[in-house]
């Protein structure tokens, strides 16, 4: 806590408690945070969804990391779930890869220079296994090329698409020039453009914290069942959001931007993914 105007036995008082850290101005307690978040923490061994140990990735760069496609990749392999996916040259290869799956599809434009797919008309959900892919790839690249024509994307990236009952949020952690590092979440998907509904945590993240900071939520009661439906996977989020944090702090990226994060009963879908910038 912060007290500027404490007197001496008040200050006296908080110094001894063992509940509080008290500091007498703003400034002091963000040099303190600060300094705690470049604080070694204890990393904890990477667990698969189904209990099986993961090695750690080594450390990349954003240069590796600058379309969705690769940022995906790299989250999967510290055991975080990804959707299955496989970015297609053509439309034959897509319709191909479309075939494999079970569900419905999504086709999202893969190029660096686009990095707001939506903006520019790149995302095509394909809902009916049955739609001609093919027809779709064809229509998503025409739609891109109409709105940013010197643009050339790198393929069309087909992915299943998660359509279990769930709710989506956002996910950002960012490396702060005074605070360190700094953990966002919130009502995701485009809800978060007319209703901002957000918390905030600064410094390093314990999987014990995250169902505190989820009840800070507006929407914190639409993770828990109601009407017969069943409670969502905080459990599978507070894993990921650890495991983001070392993801993270093993780059010289400034920030992690995942929204959509589908959270289901049974996982914590990051259906889209943003890297940028550099902390060098």
């Amino acid at each position: 806590m912060i007290w500027e105007a404490a007197t001496a036995e008040e200050w006296t008082a908080l110094s001894a408690s063992r509940d509080l850290v008290a500091f007498r101005d703003l400034g002091q307690a963000a040099a303190a945070l600060a300094r705690l978040a470049q604080c070694h923490v204890a990393r904890p061994s990477i667990t698969g969804r189904h209990g099986s140990v993961v090695a750690e990735p080594a450390p990349t760069g954003k240069a590796q990391l600058t379309t969705e496609p690769r940022l995906k990749d790299w989250l999967r392999q510290w055991g975080l779930s990804i959707p299955a996916g496989m970015v297609c040259p053509d439309a034959r290869s897509a319709q191909a890869f479309a075939s494999t799956l079970q569900r419905g599809i999504v086709l999202k434009i893969v190029a660096a220079a686009l990095p707001h797919k939506s903006d520019v008309g790149g995302v095509l959900v394909c809902r009916a296994p049955e739609q001609d892919v093919a027809e779709s790839f064809h229509d998503l690249w025409a739609r891109v090329r109409a709105h940013a024509p010197t643009v050339e994307p790198d393929g069309v990236l087909v992915e299943e698409l998660i359509d279990e009952p769930g709710v989506e949020l956002f996910v950002t952690l960012r490396r702060d020039p005074v605070y360190g590092l700094v953990t966002v979440i919130g009502r995701g998907g485009t809800d978060i453009e007319v209703d901002p509904d957000y918390v905030v945590h600064v410094g390093p993240i314990s999987a014990w914290q995250v169902p505190q900071l989820l009840g800070g939520l507006r929407c914190a009661t639409l993770l828990d069942g109601f009407r017969g439906r069943p409670a969502l996977a905080r459990e599978e989020l507070a894993r990921g959001l650890v495991r983001l944090q070392q993801a993270l702090q093993s780059t010289d990226l400034m920030e992690l931007e995942l929204n959509p994060v589908k959270l289901t009963p049974t996982s914590a879908w990051i259906l889209d993914a943003l890297a940028t910038g550099s902390a060098r």
